[in-house]
């Protein structure tokens, strides 16, 4: 897979999600507007099988090193933005849950959705844009989200882009 055809396939399913933005993006580009990403984030959980690392794997193999190094205290976050040589091509900003710093009901409920992502996921080319490889229950979403809107965001949504 290409970097262009990484990032068609992130904003398709984006887009399948967020018609509004695609709307909004085909006003603009009719207009004869130029649209550039400034950067494309996604989230993830912080256990080894599809951490930062993991998530991060596709982007570098393109071309993208880490610049810059983020926790964010209140939400329980840590994140790396990574930039490629050119710089018309949008910086990535992933970020992940520090779950250690969750319940140990919330965490208990993160490690049987990790547990239920197929070994064979994290080493795809298209895994930051796999979807949700795990069943929740309204129940798990609902205790999520109690304590963590991110948290309760990756276990209904999974691995794909949070915003453009």
């Amino acid at each position: 897979m290409t970097l262009d055809q990484l990032f068609e396939t992130l904003w398709k399913d984006y887009g399948q999600l967020n018609p509004s933005a695609v709307r909004v993006h085909d006003i603009l580009t009719k207009k004869g507007e130029t649209v550039l990403n400034d950067h494309v984030a996604l989230r993830t959980y912080d256990d080894e099988k599809i951490g930062l690392e993991q998530m991060s794997k596709v982007f570098k193999k393109h071309g993208y090193v880490p610049k810059g190094e983020y926790i964010f205290v209140e939400k329980k976050l840590f994140a790396l933005h990574f930039e490629h040589p050119d710089v018309a091509v949008p910086k990535i900003f992933i970020s992940q849950l520090q779950t250690n710093k969750l319940s140990g009901n919330a965490q208990k409920i993160i490690k049987s959705l990790v547990a239920q992502v197929p070994d064979s996921q994290p080493g795809r080319e298209d895994f930051c844009v796999s979807g949700r490889p795990w069943k929740v229950t309204h129940k798990e979403y609902t205790q999520l989200l109690e304590e963590s809107e991110y948290a309760a965001w990756m276990s209904a949504f999974g691995f794909r882009v949070n915003h453009f």
